[in-house]
């Protein structure tokens, strides 16, 4: 079995199934130093471009501005399987092709709808500890990660077996190299 398939099944499965591991991901951006934050996976396309959602007052989105670079980190405890993928970052904001969709999609969820509405920018200091306080504006950016590279790795009681995969004019080349 190649590492590549199995590897987009999990994630492409991490669409539909509720409490996939891939649901949840790490996202590490260039800052001051290497920052990496966990978000919320909002979907995986068939040709491995990833989606999240994120206010758009945060250091990531200046970070990605600055520097399309990212890497996304996924991990599957059950299956052992871990998934680095190397890729380039692009910021969807109001003014954008396909952002009213993204939108729309967060405004049909009330839980996500106030995730992006808090009236202090995510990260500053606080007066107090009471509850925040949320007003009518979204700032929602959504974050598309298109794949360039992936290493996987696939622990295994007998042997643990690792390919690297590079996207190559639109084709993925999958190697195997020693884990």
């Amino acid at each position: 079995m190649k590492l590549l398939a199995f590897t987009k099944a999990e994630l492409l499965l991490s669409n539909t199934q509720k409490g996939h591991p891939f649901h949840y991901a790490y996202l590490s951006t260039f800052g001051e130093y290497p920052e990496t934050r966990m978000v919320v996976n909002r979907g995986v396309s068939q040709d491995l471009e990833l989606t999240f959602f994120t206010d758009s007052r945060t250091p990531k989105v200046r970070q990605i501005e600055n520097d399309k670079k990212v890497s996304v980190l996924f991990y599957h405890s059950k299956k052992q399987l871990q998934i680095r993928v190397y890729g380039e970052a692009q910021i969807i904001g109001r003014k954008d092709f396909g952002y009213s969709a993204y939108l729309q999609q967060v405004q049909r969820n009330a839980d996500w709808t106030k995730d992006y509405a808090a009236n202090s920018i995510p990260g500053t200091p606080r007066k107090d500890e009471g509850a925040l306080i949320y007003g009518n504006d979204i700032f929602l950016n959504v974050i598309k990660v298109k794949p360039k590279k992936l290493d996987i790795v696939l622990l295994g009681a007998q042997q643990h077996r690792r390919s690297k995969c590079e996207l190559i004019e639109g084709i993925w080349a999958e190697t195997v190299v020693v884990p």
